[in-house]
């Protein structure tokens, strides 16, 4: 279980109901939107609220996109690889950079590798239009 507190906006949670996202943290409550209706007012938690449970899903960040690299929860790095799929597809795959890690799994995508070894960290992030040197793109 997560505590009100440590929470941060834009985080994804679980509540009673499947998969809210952090709107907004006052003094006294934390709001929540459904996901993928932000046209809906908000739920209200707040900090006095007895019988709450609330568990992060995933970070503000989420989803990882190509050349991320996350942390895991023992410190690991992970890095976001986009592949193609011999249909055409693109997917997103996480890469541990240690040794032997998340082989096991059938498909490496980010909310089984988050869900196995997370929560997840965001470490890096290259901006579009930049290499992973800092660089801009020609």
């Amino acid at each position: 279980m997560t505590a009100l507190n440590e929470l941060q906006p834009g985080e994804w949670v679980q509540l009673d109901i499947h998969m809210a996202r952090v709107s907004l943290i006052t003094d006294d409550a934390v709001h929540f939107v459904r996901a993928g209706d932000d046209s809906e007012p908000p739920i209200v938690v707040r900090h006095c609220d007895v019988g709450v449970s609330i568990t992060r899903l995933a970070p503000a960040q989420w989803p990882p996109q190509r050349d991320d690299i996350w942390q895991d929860r023992d410190q690991d790095r992970w890095f976001a690889q986009l592949v193609d799929t011999q249909h055409g597809d693109h997917h997103i795959v996480m890469v541990c950079g240690r040794a032997a890690k998340g082989v096991g799994l059938s498909h490496p995508y980010p909310d089984l590798i988050n869900e196995n070894f997370g929560p997840l960290r965001l470490v890096s992030r290259v901006e579009e239009g930049t290499t992973s040197g800092g660089g801009r793109q020609r």
